[in-house]
């Protein structure tokens, strides 16, 4: 698929996403650069590392953008302070040009996106307003490029 055709089918994609699928897209794009930043440090590739490093620390900080402190309760606090770890290992790697902190956040991404798209997939209720009971759902607010969207709707 050539460029513009992908970066049609992503917008495309974005546009047409439940708020939780959009959560999941995040992780997504969070886990794939942190593999890609740890790659980088290890072959030494220092643009490749930047550029990943600049993107996972972007995704990290849209990610904690969109909680919602006030209705998310404890689990907005954890996340909080899961997405200002995060940041703080990227960083670390970043200029210790060391991959180890790399993995850990990989790992932890991956267990996090995991529950967010079981939370995703769950069949429809028949409650409309049952995903905005979701403790898990409410500590999110959350946005993706230009789209504004609400988790809890």
């Amino acid at each position: 698929m050539t460029t513009p055709n992908l970066n049609s089918y992503m917008k495309t994609q974005i546009e047409t996403a439940t708020p939780l699928q959009l959560v999941v897209m995040l992780y997504d794009g969070a886990i794939d650069n942190a593999r890609k930043a740890r790659e980088a440090i290890a072959s030494g590739d220092v643009e490749a590392k930047t550029r990943a490093v600049d993107k996972l620390l972007a995704i990290l900080g849209e990610l904690q953008s969109t909680l919602d402190m006030e209705r998310g309760g404890e689990i907005s606090v954890n996340l909080n302070a899961l997405y200002t770890y995060f940041c703080e290992q990227v960083v670390t790697a970043s200029v210790k040009l060391d991959p180890e902190p790399l993995d850990n956040v990989e790992s932890l991404l991956s267990s996090i996106r995991g529950a967010w798209h079981e939370i995703a997939t769950r069949p429809a209720s028949p409650d409309p307003t049952a995903v905005g009971n979701d403790p898990a759902v409410a500590g999110m607010s959350g946005t993706s490029e230009s789209k504004r969207i609400s988790v809890r709707t």
